[in-house]
C-alpha cells in the first residue's frame, strides 16, 4: 500500500549568499519548474560570473498546487566560489 500522497508543485533554485545576519539571494538559477512531490532528483548548472568567496548556499523552495500553503524550504551547507585559472574573471563552484 502507497502511503504517499502525491502532489504538484512549483519549484524554484536560488544561489544565496550569507550575509551575517541570515542570507540574501544573489541568482535565480531556475524558477516556475513543475515537479510532483514527494522526493526526486534534480539537475541545474551554476553559470560563470559570481564573485569568489566564501558562505554561498543554494535554496530549494517548492509551493504545491493548487494549494501553496503546503510547501517545503531546504538549504545546502554554505560553500565557496572560487576563481578559476584558467580563464580570468571567471569563477567556479568549490565544496
Amino acid at each position: 500500500m502507497n502511503t504517499h500522497t502525491y502532489t504538484l508543485q512549483t519549484l524554484e533554485l536560488r544561489l544565496v549568499q550569507n550575509n551575517g545576519h541570515g542570507w540574501a539571494s544573489i541568482d535565480i538559477l531556475w524558477e516556475d519548474v513543475i515537479s510532483r512531490s514527494p522526493g526526486g532528483a534534480y539537475s541545474w548548472t551554476v553559470g560563470r560570473g559570481h564573485e569568489s568567496g566564501s558562505g554561498y548556499g543554494l535554496w530549494l523552495n517548492g509551493q504545491g498546487i493548487p494549494d501553496d500553503t503546503i510547501g517545503y524550504a531546504d538549504l545546502t551547507e554554505w560553500f565557496e566560489i572560487e576563481e578559476d585559472s584558467g580563464n580570468e574573471g571567471s569563477a567556479e563552484l568549490r565544496r
